[in-house]
């Protein structure tokens, strides 16, 4: 949670929704997860999103884009919220480039071969709550 959020809560108070005008999301998942995850202990599994998502945080981090949230083999991050940056598409859609240039980094403990994504972008407004 950003830290505004986190304090109110902290205090009992409440969240109300915000909208945000102008934001670009990234989201991902792995290509052929489920069969990679019958294929190998989960431990393994663990391990490849661990390096993967240790990949991803750092560029994340280097285009000061926001994380929001990791399921399974799902990462989704945004610009532009919760704090507004003009460049909102311009850092997503150069954290998209900078994540399939490095992905490959990251291999299959199924079969040794590198991992690939499916990215999806989306800009324009959105809600942001609690």
């Amino acid at each position: 949670l950003p830290a505004t959020v986190a304090e109110k809560l902290r205090r009992g108070e409440t969240v109300e929704p915000l909208l945000y005008e102008n934001v670009t999301l990234f989201f991902s998942d792995v290509v052929g997860f489920t069969s990679i995850c019958d294929a190998v202990e989960p431990w393994d599994v663990i391990d490849m999103l661990n390096k993967l998502y240790t990949v991803m945080d750092h560029l994340a981090s280097e285009f000061n884009l926001y994380k929001v949230e990791t399921i399974g083999d799902a990462y989704m991050c945004c610009s532009g919220m919760p704090t507004p940056d003009e460049n909102h598409a311009q850092n997503i859609a150069n954290f998209a480039l900078a994540v399939a240039d490095c992905v490959h980094l990251v291999k299959s403990p199924a079969d040794g071969k590198p991992l690939q994504l499916r990215i999806g972008i989306h800009t324009g407004h959105c809600m942001g709550g609690v």
